[in-house]
């Protein structure tokens, strides 16, 4: 019962992810409502599902509907908390696009840097908040001026994440890349390093598409305020407008 609902969450976070990574820049209040959704629901859902299988003389309906409702309860209050106090949102963007940076930069590199290789969880979480706190505290200065390339990246993470846990219903070596000790132990399996470059091809194709969209918005933005026969742009001097006052002659 709890796979099965995890399999919902991730079917939901997975459309959520796709619309933050193609459409992202150009929602923007939508966009903010899905950060905060997901961001909350996820949080949630991990500490429901870690509290569930915990949980002795639980049964697996009131378990399916725990681990299920609870995070969508959380993630719709998130998400409404997040358009009304917009720096949230842009705050937690930014964290989730830096943890991420964090997490793809300790399982492919970070690890195995010399005297870090051996230092385990600390570098690992050292990682995560640094490139978080760098995300954030960017997203903020800089808001919609990144707001494309940090939705690109979180909605490739996103569908990166989701994809994985749903395609594990079929193969379990897919889960490998959600596991730390299990993504840097078959770094060079294809189930593992095949996902980073295909989160690597979802963020540049989610970042092209919504550039691209961008400049078309521009293009069409320039035509219209120029445009001479429909009355829009600026405003041109009346040269044939007769004077307020003309001199007679007596």
């Amino acid at each position: 019962q709890g796979f099965t609902a995890t399999s919902w969450v991730m079917g939901g976070f997975l459309l959520a992810s796709l619309v933050l990574l193609f459409v992202g820049a150009k929602l923007a209040k939508p966009t903010l409502f899905i950060t905060g959704f997901t961001s909350f629901t996820m949080a949630s859902f991990a500490m429901m599902n870690a509290i569930v299988g915990d949980a002795a003389g639980v049964s697996p309906t009131a378990s399916c509907v725990l681990v299920s409702a609870v995070p969508l309860v959380a993630g719709l209050l998130g998400g409404i908390l997040s358009v009304v106090l917009m720096n949230v949102a842009f705050a937690m963007l930014g964290l989730l696009a830096g943890a991420g940076v964090g997490y793809m930069a300790y399982v492919t590199a970070i690890h195995n840097w010399g005297w870090l290789e051996d230092q385990g969880e600390p570098v690992y979480w050292t990682s995560l908040g640094v490139f978080a706190l760098i995300g954030m505290v960017v997203m903020l200065k800089y808001k919609n001026g990144l707001l494309a390339l940090f939705t690109s990246f979180a909605g490739a993470a996103g569908v990166t994440l989701s994809m994985a846990t749903l395609l594990g219903n079929a193969d379990r070596d897919f889960l490998w890349l959600l596991n730390l000790e299990t993504a840097r132990k078959h770094i060079g399996d294809p189930h593992v390093y095949g996902q980073l470059l295909g989160f690597l091809g979802w963020f540049v194709l989610g970042l092209c598409v919504q550039l691209r969209a961008k400049r078309k918005e521009d293009e069409k933005k320039k035509k219209e305020w120029y445009a001479p026969n429909q009355g829009i742009g600026i405003a041109q001097p009346n040269t044939h407008q007769q004077p307020l006052m003309q001199y007679v002659a007596p």
